[in-house]
């Protein structure tokens, strides 16, 4: 039983670890590194249940 268990973990180790391996990001490029959205200013509030905080966005 423990056999099993450790051949169907290895299995799906393998099956999941495949496609991350053939899929490589590419390079950023300057128009990438433009569009990007950017984390500004943010706060707790008091509690510290909620986080409020600004995006900014350029136009493509």
């Amino acid at each position: 039983m423990k056999t099993n268990s450790l051949l169907s973990a290895a299995a799906l180790a393998v099956a999941f670890a495949a496609p991350a391996v053939a899929q490589q990001a590419a390079p950023l490029s300057p128009q990438d590194l433009v569009t990007l959205s950017r984390l500004g200013g943010s706060a707790i509030s008091s509690d510290g249940k909620l986080v409020a905080y600004v995006v900014t966005t350029t136009d493509p």
